[in-house]
């Protein structure tokens, strides 16, 4: 007979809450990961506790999905061992390579020395992985957590949904573009770190809605074919937004 103690409803008010937490979690590396990179931010300071606090959430979120219940069917599966053996078959790679608390343990071992922050902020990009889980944690938020089978039905029936998935995607990668303009744009050495940022998100944003007001230009090849392939992607945006906002 399947054993249901050890599993967690999908469809309580908590998987609502849990997924939103999940969801600004994984906002959070998004935004911060690429500004680690391009700024040269160090693990320090409130910054770090915030980023203590999430490493924590994600490796107990890790052990809760072997715990969640799921739907096949219409019907709540709620098995024990084919629930964990669900999670393994979706979404736990992804979930490890994502959890994994590597860029501490190297902190721990060497310190925040010159020559490790390097590979302390390569190994940071692992936490990107979880955006995989972008699509699924947004469909879990309209559904108010109803299972994992509700994503597909969801996004392909919820204009809002798609609508929010869409913004999501439009921030991250405006942020990610800015901190690459930052890389192939080097800003002057007595800039701030705030006035960097701010003046590489404004480029962005001025670029991919193909306005260029042209107070802010590349100065070299490397910046003017990055420019380039950054209003081929906002043109190519304008397109993509009617499709995935309007009903199927």
């Amino acid at each position: 007979m399947p054993t249901r103690s050890a599993t967690l409803n999908p469809s309580k008010l908590f998987r609502f809450f849990w997924s939103f937490l999940v969801l600004a979690g994984a906002l959070w590396y998004a935004v911060l990961v690429p500004l680690q990179f391009s700024l040269d931010l160090d693990p320090q300071g409130t910054l770090a506790g915030i980023d203590f606090f999430w490493t924590v959430f994600f490796l107990l979120d890790l052990v809760l999905n072997f715990h969640w219940a799921y739907y096949e069917d219409g019907e709540l599966v709620r098995d024990v061992r084919k629930v964990r053996i669900y999670y393994l078959r979706h979404g736990f790679r992804v979930d490890f390579l994502a959890s994994l608390p590597l860029d501490w343990i190297a902190l721990i071992l060497f310190g925040a020395q010159p020559e490790m922050l390097l590979w302390y902020r390569c190994l940071r990009l692992l936490k990107l992985l979880r955006l995989v889980r972008l699509p699924r944690l947004v469909a879990n938020l309209n559904a108010h957590g109803r299972g994992l089978i509700t994503t597909d039905l969801v996004l392909s029936a919820n204009t809002g949904s798609r609508l929010l998935l869409l913004s999501l995607w439009g921030i991250i990668g405006v942020n990610i573009i800015s901190c690459l303009w930052i890389e192939v744009q080097p800003p002057p050495p007595d800039q701030s770190i705030t006035e960097t940022y701010i003046k590489a998100f404004y480029w962005a944003v001025t670029t991919l809605a193909t306005v260029g007001y042209g107070d802010i230009t590349p100065s070299t090849n490397l910046g003017r074919l990055f420019a380039s392939m950054v209003m081929i992607v906002g043109v190519g945006v304008y397109g993509l937004w009617p499709s995935a906002t309007s009903p199927p």
